[in-house]
């Protein structure tokens, strides 16, 4: 992370209890039709199988964010041209992972790619502790795009 991009935790905190974040969900499609989920270490959703992603940056275009997030998430070098939009959605979870007292209000932008994943490669990093490769994304996942079929 760059260092104009970083926000010390309590400035953070400060901005999320007072709007939304903007975020990417990466959806990462095998060749074989498995999609790459990971295992959360952080809250909200810790310790649940879930897509990678996280927050956009100041500046940083919604599409570069993606690639961004592959890269740190999984190793995964994906160009900005290999992501399709799939949709978005919101969602407010009780649970952060600075322990604030408050919600943490997500707006989440959500792409796709599809390519060969050579698992080998998969690095993750500290936000992650294991990774699967599923025939189905999560329930609570897809129930978020009614008229998408992953």
């Amino acid at each position: 992370m760059s260092e104009e991009n970083y926000i010390e935790d309590s400035e953070y905190i400060n901005i999320f209890k007072k709007v939304p974040i903007v975020c990417v969900d990466i959806i990462i499609q095998d060749l074989s039709e498995k999609f790459v989920l990971v295992k959360r270490n952080n809250e909200p959703l810790k310790d649940e199988y879930w897509v990678p992603g996280g927050r956009v940056f100041k500046s940083e275009k919604v599409i570069d964010a993606c690639s961004r997030k592959s890269l740190e998430e999984l190793g995964l070098e994906v160009d900005s041209s290999e992501w399709s939009f799939v949709g978005y959605y919101e969602a407010d979870f009780i649970k952060n992972a600075f322990e604030a007292d408050t919600h943490y209000h997500v707006i989440c932008l959500t792409f796709i790619c599809n390519r060969l994943i050579d698992s080998s490669k998969i690095n993750l990093d500290s936000q992650s502790s294991d990774y699967i490769l599923v025939s189905e994304l999560p329930e609570d996942f897809t129930s978020q795009f009614p008229f998408r079929r992953f």
